[in-house]
């Protein structure tokens, strides 16, 4: 959306600049016309370089803009620029010939190119004002083409600012449920392993890696079924046996064999192999 939204400013300070120039060319004229009427008025032979300050208006509202025109100028708004760009010229055309005739020292004949260049004027003025009048509403135009353009950026940009802030929170969500989650009840776990409880078993959400460290988990942490259970610190009692074993006392059946070592089930499990 950049791209056009510059294209249409820079046709509008181009259509600008060419209404600014075509104001200044029709004020050139007047100011001609008026300054050689006053010297027919006066009935005295113009300086060298008065005559030649009045051409060089003349010259100015004679030459055609050097503004190119966009193609996206309205087909009647070229049509006024092509009219007024006509009677401005022939308007300087017949203020040449009297400057020309005052030149030659007759008036008459100045008089005569100043009525008819009079007469040309008004009608430059004419077509300039409809030019002005079509520009204006051209560029009207192309402020509300403008204005889109940036309602539409902003759309855009408060639309992709949206749909990132959604990514962002799903993208956090997943994160959570997948990985934060998973790791956090790992951690719960083991820490419930540190104080002793080897019974602790977290959840198996997934079959994924999380999935496949709590199932590892829970088999390291699964203590046997028997008789040992709570006889030591891996069988959740290795205290109350010590305890009977300073005092001389035997540990109940089961619990050693034979030769009076610790069952295998019980070594199995972690307990003492004393």
């Amino acid at each position: 959306m950049r791209a056009p939204a510059r294209a249409l400013g820079a046709g509008t300070n181009a259509t600008v600049s060419l209404e600014d120039e075509l104001a200044r060319r029709n004020a050139a004229l007047g100011r001609a016309a008026w300054l050689a009427q006053d010297l027919i008025r006066d009935r005295t032979h113009p300086s060298r370089d008065t005559l030649d300050a009045i051409g060089r208006l003349v010259a100015f509202g004679a030459a055609h803009s050097g503004t190119p025109l966009r193609v996206d100028v309205p087909l009647p708004l070229r049509a006024a620029l092509a009219r007024a760009d006509q009677a401005m010229g022939l308007a300087a055309d017949t203020l040449t010939a009297a400057l020309a005739a005052l030149a030659r020292a007759a008036p008459g004949e100045a008089a005569a190119h100043l009525q008819m260049a009079a007469r040309l004027d008004a009608a430059a003025d004419g077509a300039a004002f409809e030019a002005g009048r079509l520009i204006r509403e051209y560029l009207l135009d192309r402020q509300r083409a403008l204005e889109t353009a940036a309602s539409d950026v902003l759309r855009d940009t408060l639309l992709w600012l949206a749909l990132g802030t959604v990514a962002i929170a799903l993208t956090l969500f997943i994160l959570r449920r997948r990985i934060w989650d998973p790791l956090h009840e790992l951690e719960t776990g083991l820490a419930q392993v540190a104080e002793g409880d080897l019974n602790t078993a977290i959840p198996v959400r997934r079959a994924d890696e999380t999935g496949r460290l709590a199932q590892h988990f829970n088999e390291m942490t699964r203590v046997p079924a028997g008789p040992c259970r709570g006889a030591g610190p891996l069988c959740g009692g290795r205290g109350a046996a010590s305890r009977g074993r300073s005092r001389g006392e035997q540990p109940a059946d089961g619990h050693r064999d034979a030769r009076g070592e610790p069952s295998r089930r019980c070594r199995a499990a972690g307990g003492p192999a004393e």
